[in-house]
């Protein structure tokens, strides 16, 4: 296989993509007060005001909420990060738990059907558009659902009867105010995203500019230092080659000497070149194993001794992603920091998946934090007194390098000690076409 060439500017700056990372937590909190607020003004509206409210009817489905965050905490943890389908579910849930209550409760009539409106902000804010958009029809139906109650609403006497062209004026406020709000903040929350785009794009081309116009001034340093004296020696050699009376036994260490003076002419010839970007990148892909040595090369004399085992068969060619080897490199460094003796790095792969599990003879994760391992200023292991116990930061930064990649990660504990991370990537997420000298491409 041989090496690929560079790819053009639209490969090195892949299109706009939505990087959504919002945690259980945040919706589990906005739910928990919506509930507090609904049990106070069940409460407050039956008990102190004396209206005619069925508790029957409206309290089981606030305790469905309830239950359903609660089971959410139990089984996937506060801090368990969402895809977008997901928390897209959760807003669907919310919608709908809003709507049964306000049903119950005198639907449209009600005047906390403005409530309806603070799932669809939430979502059109975190969501993608069509996320947003089938969130806007969804709750485009539970309104419509709430003009059809049958229940009158809650209050002291006979309840006031409210014209249909009323609830209907209701209905298309209620509605327009929806989608107005959502087409808005949908497009304001894509065009932050295009600008932060364009800003990492701007800034990753005026790093690459920076590099070039600093190889440019080191090449022309160069070639003004070395030129001169260069010229000198290859003019002295070709005059002593072009004497008689040199004995035989000196010309071969004078061919040396023309020959060495011309190599670093060649390098300098090199470096220019490298500066106009017309030499391709020797490293642009690697071996796996050669990645993972090279991230664990300035931990390899700390003391504990890294290990790298593979499958013997022919291993994957990825590409050398800064991402894979800065991340590798902080999980290896808190594996080499709490190691006792040695730290086990195991390679193995399918024709889907690239694994690589990273585990040490150290005292393991403490378990009230195992699950906690990904957020930032989370420590610590046993037997590690500082505050930062070396799990802080550096976790955090390595796990949201390697999940740009594709990676998914997780943390364990050996079953005879010692922690265990274990890695894993689509094959396809690390490799990329390869093109020969002719360019065709091959996989």
């Amino acid at each position: 296989m041989t090496q690929p060439s560079n790819q053009s500017a639209n490969k090195e700056f892949p299109p706009l993509t939505i990087e959504f990372d919002i945690r259980l937590y945040t919706l589990l909190s906005i739910r928990w007060l919506a509930i507090f607020g609904q049990l106070f003004a069940l409460l407050f509206v039956k008990f102190y005001m004396g209206y005619d409210l069925s508790l029957v009817l409206s309290l089981p489905i606030v305790l469905v909420s309830v239950a359903l965050n609660i089971i959410l905490m139990i089984t996937q943890g506060a801090h368990h990060r969402l895809s977008e389908k997901s928390a897209a579910l959760q807003l669907a849930y919310d919608l709908t738990h809003l709507t049964a209550l306000l049903f119950v409760t005198g639907g449209l009539a009600n005047p906390f059907a403005v409530l309806m409106i603070a799932p669809l902000a939430f979502a059109s804010n975190i969501l993608g558009k069509r996320s947003s958009l089938s969130l806007l029809v969804y709750a485009t139906v539970c309104v419509s659902i709430l003009a059809l109650s049958p229940y009158t609403l809650p209050w002291n006497g006979a309840p006031p009867v409210l014209e249909a062209v009323y609830l209907f004026a209701h209905w298309l406020a209620l509605v327009f105010t929806m989608i107005f709000l959502v087409l808005f903040m949908v497009r304001i929350a894509e065009d932050t995203r295009r600008r932060n785009r364009a800003l990492e794009v701007t800034q990753a081309a005026l790093a690459k500019e920076q590099k070039l116009a600093a190889m440019g001034t080191l090449a022309a340093a160069a070639a003004h230092e070395l030129g001169t004296p260069l010229g000198t020696i290859m003019l002295a050699v070709r005059d002593l080659t072009d004497f008689q009376d040199v004995p035989k036994d000196l010309k071969p260490d004078i061919d040396i000497i023309m020959e060495e003076a011309q190599r670093c002419r060649n390098i300098l010839a090199e470096i220019s070149a490298l500066r106009r970007g017309e030499l391709e990148d020797p490293f642009a892909f690697q071996p796996l194993d050669a990645l993972v040595h090279e991230a664990g090369a300035p931990h390899a004399e700390r003391g504990p001794k890294i290990v790298i085992v593979r499958d013997k068969s022919s291993q994957p060619v990825i590409r050398r992603q800064p991402e894979i080897i800065h991340g590798l490199r902080n999980i290896l460094e808190n594996a080499v920091g709490f190691a006792d003796c040695r730290v086990d790095v195991k390679i193995n792969w399918d024709d889907d998946t690239v694994h690589i599990n990273i585990s040490d003879d150290g005292p393991g994760f403490s378990p009230h934090i195992l699950r906690q391992l990904g957020e930032p200023y989370i420590s610590h292991r046993p037997g590690n007194d500082q505050p930062d116990g070396g799990l802080g930061l550096g976790v955090f930064i390595a796990k949201t390098l390697l999940e740009r990649t594709g990676a998914a990660m997780s943390f364990s504990n050996n079953d005879l000690g010692g922690a265990s991370v274990h890695l894993s990537w689509p094959r396809v997420q690390l490799e990329g076409p390869v093109t020969n000298q002719e360019g065709n491409k091959h996989d």
